[in-house]
């Protein structure tokens, strides 16, 4: 579980802020000029702004799906890595059982080694105390 925080906090901390568009259409339609009135380069001036508006409106709507759609799949790939953790946790929880278990097995071999060697001095024993077989 340690390692799980420790790399869930360590993931969160360098974790970069999504860049967040703010909505400046209210700005934009407010701050133009009202060049309805001119006549040659104005009005071409007023038909050009106009259509900058609009792409730039079209624009930001298309950042704001693109933003969302970087927001699910960030998302998705942080629970990937999270179930992946999860995981590597099991496996070094299991690896680790597994060592105490040898470790244990090791430090009893030599204690079996010497009782199995008794007993085969004790079967010779009581072996050479037997009659001979008639």
């Amino acid at each position: 579980k340690s390692r799980k925080l420790g790399r869930s906090v360590e993931r969160e901390s360098n974790r970069n802020p999504t860049p967040v568009l703010e909505d400046d259409s209210e700005e934009e339609e407010g701050a133009a000029p009202d060049l309805s009135g001119l006549s040659g380069d104005g009005a071409i001036f007023s038909s050009v702004l106009a259509a900058v508006q609009a792409m730039g409106s079209t624009l930001g709507k298309h950042m704001k799906a693109l933003e969302k759609k970087f927001d699910d799949g960030m998302r998705k790939v942080n629970a990937r890595i999270d179930r992946l953790e999860d995981q590597a946790d099991e496996i070094a929880d299991a690896v680790e059982g597994q060592r105490a278990m040898v470790r244990q097995v090791a430090s009893a071999t030599p204690s079996i080694v010497a009782n199995a060697q008794k007993a085969a001095q004790g079967t010779d024993s009581i072996k050479d105390m037997m009659p001979a077989p008639p």
